[in-house]
């Protein structure tokens, strides 16, 4: 999961960075909820909703992550820490295929 950040110079945007938030399913949707709640829908695994923090939180050995496919996060950032809680796991059921 990335948040793409903006950095502005007199109304002016000068540069574009993805700061990368840690491993979470993988989204075919995302829905900003409030109060940094956000809902990730997946199509291939189970959606989840989860809490963007400011402070770093450890992976769980227990949550449901995948891996982020070979990409490697900033330096700055420890690969085995997200800025976001899971605060739920909805099971994916699909697909489901009527005949």
């Amino acid at each position: 999961l990335r948040m793409l950040a903006l950095e502005r110079k007199n109304d002016q945007v000068v540069k574009l960075h993805l700061e990368p938030l840690g491993q979470a399913a993988c989204a075919s949707c995302i829905a900003y909820c409030d109060n940094g709640v956000v809902f990730l829908g997946s199509r291939t695994g189970d959606s989840q909703l989860i809490r963007l923090v400011q402070q770093p939180v450890a992976n769980g050995a227990d949550s449901m992550l995948v891996d982020t496919q070979g990409i490697q996060p900033q330096q700055h950032r420890n690969a085995n820490m997200n800025y976001f809680q899971v605060i739920d796991s909805f099971t994916n059921l699909g697909p489901i295929v009527d005949f």
